[in-house]
C-alpha cells in the first residue's frame, strides 16, 4: 500500500510553475502534488489543512456552524483538485489552526492541530489495515505545508508509523521542492529523507 500525504496552505493563491521530479520531464503546476502522483502513482492521497480556509466564505453564510465552515474548508480543497488536477484526494483532514482573519478570528493553539490531526491520520490507517499486505510505503510531500502544521503533521504521522511498524514493513520518503522566488521558472522536488522505520511507541508527560 502506497500513501501520499500533504500538508496543504490556501491553494487558491498559488501559481502556476513548471516542477522536476526524478529526472523526467517537468510538469506546470500550481502544486507539486500533481507530478507527485503521476511519478510515484500511490493508491491513496490525503491532504491536510486547515479549518481556518473557510475565511474566504464566510459572507456566504448566515449562522453558520462549525460543521458548516469545516465542509467549506474542505470543499476547497476537492474543487481545486478536480478543476486542476482531474482528481479528488481519497482523504481531506480539516484540523484545528488558530489566528485572527479577514472574517473570523480562531482560539486555540498548535496542540490542537497535532491531536486531531494525529486522531484522523490514525482512525485512516486503521480503516486501512484490511487492505495491506504486509507493506506500508508513504510519501510525504511537504512542500505547500505552513510552518507548524508542517512539523505536527510530519510529527503526527512519524508516530503512526511507528507504531505500524510492529506488524508491518514500513518505508517514509520526505519530499520537499526549492524554494519559490521571484523571477524562478522551475523547482526540483527534492527527496529530504527516505527511510525505513523502526517500531516504537512515543510516550509523554505533558502538563
Amino acid at each position: 500500500m502506497k500513501i501520499l500525504i500533504a500538508p496543504w496552505g490556501n491553494p487558491s493563491r498559488w501559481k502556476k510553475i513548471k516542477y522536476f521530479y526524478k529526472d523526467g520531464e517537468p510538469k506546470e503546476s500550481e502544486s507539486s502534488l500533481k507530478l507527485v502522483k503521476e511519478k510515484e502513482e500511490p493508491d491513496k492521497t490525503i491532504i491536510v489543512v486547515l479549518d481556518t480556509l473557510c475565511d474566504d466564505f464566510i459572507p456566504q453564510f448566515k449562522n453558520p456552524s462549525y460543521k458548516d465552515l469545516k465542509n467549506s474548508s474542505e470543499n476547497l480543497i476537492i474543487n481545486f483538485c478536480k478543476n486542476n488536477f482531474n482528481f479528488e484526494p481519497d482523504k481531506v483532514i480539516v484540523s484545528y489552526g488558530f489566528g485572527e482573519f479577514n472574517n473570523t478570528k480562531f482560539i486555540g493553539n498548535a496542540i490542537d492541530f497535532y491531536y486531531n490531526t494525529f486522531k484522523e491520520l490514525a482512525f485512516y490507517f486503521t480503516n486501512l489495515l484490511q487492505q495491506i499486505n504486509k507493506k506500508i510505503e508513504v510519501i510525504f510531500d511537504a512542500t505547500h505545508g505552513i510552518n507548524w502544521t508542517t512539523i505536527l503533521t510530519y510529527r503526527a504521522l512519524r508516530e503512526i508509523l511507528e507504531i505500524l511498524a510492529y506488524v508491518y514493513d514500513v518505508d517514509l520518503k520526505v519530499l520537499n521542492s526549492d524554494p519559490f522566488v521571484e523571477n524562478i521558472t522551475s523547482l526540483n522536488i527534492n527527496v529530504i529523507e527516505n527511510v525505513k522505520i523502526l517500531p516504537r511507541i512515543m510516550v509523554y508527560n505533558d502538563e
